[in-house]
């Protein structure tokens, strides 16, 4: 169940790990431990969200390999692979009452630096929609959840050069998170012609959104009001009306993301790695820890009827919650 205490048991455990991998327990972590503690910052930016049951829920699995050595009994490296990433939590009509999108949104809004702010326009929490649909900007002072965005911006920073992100992959990553948050500004409308695409309403928004994503105005504006599709090896254009151009741009958005976790993980792994001279000389040992979300209901708790499809005061089960379930099934 969501907020039953997995994440931070697995949190709790991992830093007991960490600690008895160094040489001694009342000896500073070894930098290997330090930057694994930076790696489960990042994914917690990334991978986790306010929901209704929990503040700081992680919405996506990951399998997590700590890597021992057998001579040393130190930890000599780490792996982590994310799967089953709640994309639908970048929509802004996915996002109930009471709930947030992924923490990294608003701790960039809420931590930005006075240059970042210049340069890539920053604006308040509400002015965006994909975070203004819930109406809910900040987390609840609740045990080992830190409500405060801007402290957890400070954390990430930290933690990603911890792990030796590049700053201009560090500006490029918070660039794009920023490019998702204005391109769910972008509104469409019906031409009164026939046989005509929807058109972007505020075209000064689009701009904005073309340049964070480094793209022509004109492309990203046909890239949202058309669609390929291939029939019988053709591949034909299709002309979007505004519900079209609306779901394309969602669609759009939550690919982005997707994309944008993708490269952090991996850039994350590539400096986990172990040595592999290490292990062919001594062995290692692993730990393998998997951490999946847990089970939410958008109905009441008593009611069954999220298992049926039904739908309450906090709307319906999606697709993304019951993979979650089915995965928590199989692997229980």
């Amino acid at each position: 169940m969501s907020g039953s205490g997995k994440s931070t048991s697995l949190s709790l455990f991992l830093s007991q790990l960490l600690s008895l991998s160094g040489s001694s327990p009342s000896k500073p972590l070894s930098r290997m431990a330090i930057q694994v503690e930076a790696m489960q910052t990042i994914l917690t930016s990334f991978g986790h969200a306010k929901t209704l049951q929990n503040p700081n829920a992680s919405r996506m699995s990951r399998y997590l390999e700590l890597h021992i050595s057998s001579s040393t009994g130190k930890l000599s490296g780490a792996k982590v692979l994310t799967f089953g990433l709640e994309k639908s939590r970048v929509t802004a009509p996915r996002i109930g009452q009471e709930e947030r999108t992924f923490h990294a949104f608003y701790q960039f809004l809420a931590g930005a630096t006075t240059k970042e702010r210049d340069e890539l326009g920053l604006e308040d929490v509400s002015d965006y929609s994909l975070l203004s649909s819930s109406g809910t900007y900040r987390l609840p002072s609740v045990p080992f959840v830190d409500a405060d965005d801007s402290v957890g911006m400070s954390e990430l920073r930290i933690a990603m050069k911890t792990l030796g992100f590049k700053q201009k992959n560090i500006s490029s990553i918070f660039s794009l998170l920023f490019a998702i948050l204005v391109l769910g500004n972008v509104e469409f409308a019906d031409p009164d012609a026939q046989d005509v695409a929807a058109y972007v309403v505020n075209q000064s928004v689009l701009e904005h959104a073309a340049r964070l994503l480094g793209v022509p105005k004109e492309d990203l504006e046909g890239a949202l009001t058309n669609k390929s599709v291939y029939v019988r090896k053709e591949m034909y254009t299709v002309l979007l009306n505004k519900e079209g151009s609306e779901a394309q741009k969602q669609s759009l958005m939550r690919d982005l993301y997707a994309i944008l976790v993708a490269f952090v993980v991996e850039t994350v792994n590539h400096k986990l790695a172990p040595n592999e001279e290490e292990i062919g000389a001594a062995g290692t040992n692993q730990v393998v820890i998997l951490d999946t979300p847990g089970f939410q209901s958008r109905t009441p708790a008593s009611s069954h009827m999220s298992l049926l499809g039904g739908t309450s005061m906090f709307g319906s089960n999606g697709f993304d919650e019951f993979c979650f379930n089915y995965v928590d099934e199989m692997v229980g």
